[in-house]
């Protein structure tokens, strides 16, 4: 028991995928694509900096935006330049 405890999430639902354990309900792939994208991504976060659950959860609150701020960032940087204009 204690050994699977040490193993990331990614890897136990992979398993359970690829033995056909779990079967993933029809047209719902690419959601479940996007949650362990997303799960990934925070597990790499937390190894990176070392963080335990709570202290991610902490730092990501530490360093998130409000939905104010969010849109202002959108409205400053809706006016990006076309990457092929130069080119044509």
């Amino acid at each position: 028991m204690l050994e699977t405890q040490a193993r990331d999430a990614i890897e136990s639902a992979r398993f359970w995928l690829n033995e056909g354990v779990v079967r993933l309900p029809r047209g719902m792939a690419q959601r479940y694509q996007d949650m362990a994208k997303r799960g990934q991504y925070f597990s790499r976060l937390a190894l990176r900096l070392n963080l335990t659950p709570d202290e991610l959860d902490a730092y990501l609150i530490r360093n998130s935006v409000s939905d104010g701020e969010h849109d202002d960032l959108k409205v400053r940087n809706s006016t990006q330049a076309s990457l092929f204009a130069e080119v044509a």
